[in-house]
């Protein structure tokens, strides 16, 4: 099974690119995880969340199903815990498989 994180900084509104790539991500029906990045960029921590809301608005506006997604910072480690912790889920979830998710320097 193929998982795909895609990354989107949350600095600015979703792009076309974006979208045109979680549409191919749904047409091959490869599950996915949106992480936004760069929360330490924006200092207004309600400017982020509305950013976010507005991917994630554009985003069900296209017709997507809105996979789960996390917001983090790699500076300030915001978030990492919680995508960790996803991650290993998933390698759980998926122990018949080979392959697990490797998480690097955690």
């Amino acid at each position: 099974m193929t998982f795909l994180f895609l990354l989107i900084d949350c600095r600015f509104i979703i792009q076309k690119i974006d979208l045109d790539f979680i549409q191919k991500l749904n047409d091959a029906k490869i599950h996915f995880s949106i992480i936004f990045t760069k929360t330490d960029k924006l200092k207004n921590h309600r400017l982020v969340d509305e950013n976010i809301s507005l991917c994630i608005k554009k985003i069900q506006k296209n017709g997507f199903y809105m996979p789960i997604w996390f917001k983090v910072s790699v500076k300030d480690k915001y978030g990492i815990n919680n995508l960790i912790q996803f991650i290993k889920k998933l390698n759980d979830s998926y122990q018949d498989h080979k392959k697990k998710l490797i998480i690097p320097n955690s």
